[in-house]
């Protein structure tokens, strides 16, 4: 698992943690470096309490769609249920990407794009390395389904391509990494 072990610059990772277009990995990155030690140790934090410290220590409420990247994040990072379930691999890719939630709590999700999907799963499996399960074939029929029905009848008025998309979404958390004063040998791994 992903582990940073290096000090972040303060006001970097607070303008970071205040905008909601910061992808999920930098924030995640964030969390580890200043708190790794209570994410995973014996008494692992729960949200309220990140939130809590977070606003202490960085003088900032983060937005809700902050939050709800760190917490799609995090649920994707420690359990398996982003591999083992459909509904909480949608619930964690439109987390980690969009920063929304509120489909969830009205018991409705949107449709996945597959640039989502890939981001999700390239986010996720930067910071998990080769510690995860297989996918389960309800994860791998959902992704098959919305990767095939938007190669069938891709958005004409989105000409961008998803390799294009992925290529500026990485080189995206790579300026946000050097910002934030992650060493070079670490942003090179991504």
């Amino acid at each position: 698992m992903f582990s940073p072990t290096f000090k972040l610059r303060k006001n970097e990772c607070k303008e970071a943690l205040g905008n909601p277009n910061t992808p999920a990995m930098v924030l995640y990155a964030i969390v580890m470096a200043a708190y790794a030690d209570q994410m995973y140790g014996e008494e692992m934090w729960d949200a309220i309490t990140l939130w809590y410290a977070l606003r202490e220590d960085f003088n900032l409420e983060p937005p809700d769609d902050v939050q709800n990247k760190i917490n799609a994040v995090r649920t994707a990072v420690e359990t398996d249920l982003f591999y083992l379930d459909p509904e909480a691999f949608a619930a964690c890719t439109l987390g980690m990407v969009e920063g929304s939630v509120d489909d969830l709590i009205e018991g409705t999700l949107q449709d996945l794009s597959s640039a989502a999907i890939l981001d999700a799963i390239f986010t996720v499996s930067t910071i998990r390395g080769e510690e995860h399960p297989d996918y389960s074939p309800s994860v791998l029929a959902l992704i098959t389904r919305e990767l095939r029905e938007e190669a069938e009848s891709p958005d004409p008025n989105n000409p961008e391509t998803i390799s294009s998309y992925l290529a500026g979404e990485r080189a995206q958390i790579k300026t946000w990494l050097e910002r934030l004063g992650v060493p070079e040998d670490a942003i090179a791994e991504i």
